[in-house]
């Protein structure tokens, strides 16, 4: 099948849908069909979370899909096995005047605020802890 000819399926677009939901309901995030990376991006929350629901749907929904998908399920520790990723390299700090700036993924970021340290970005604002 073509890239994207297997969401002309009915059962197909149940299934996405399905996901969504599930997605919506466990992670509290708004995914679209329409996304352009809509199947990466669900394949990511079923590696972020331990959900039997969202590992079921998505196995479902890449069987339309026509690609062999991987197996997020516990083994028998309990233990979700998932392929390992290289590390996220530590923000690279400098000196404006007087504030400290951390460069982290090609933007500047105060190093502290109000007394916390920077930790990352949470849904694109940056988070200080």
């Amino acid at each position: 099948m073509s890239e994207t000819s297997w969401l002309k399926e009915k059962n197909a677009m149940q299934m996405a849908h399905v996901c969504i939901e599930i997605v919506k309901q466990e992670l509290d995030v708004k995914l679209t069909l329409s996304h352009p990376l809509f199947i990466d991006l669900l394949k990511q929350y079923v590696e972020l979370t331990d959900s039997e629901h969202l590992s079921d749907a998505y196995h479902d929904l890449i069987s339309f899909a026509g690609t062999r998908a991987p197996n997020f399920r516990a083994n028998a520790n309990g233990r979700t096995l998932i392929a390992a990723k290289a590390p996220i390299t530590k923000a690279k700090p400098m000196r404006v005047g007087d504030i400290e700036y951390l460069l982290y993924k090609g933007k500047p970021y105060k190093r502290f605020e109000n007394g916390l340290e920077f930790q990352g970005l949470y849904r694109g604002q940056p988070y200080y802890a």
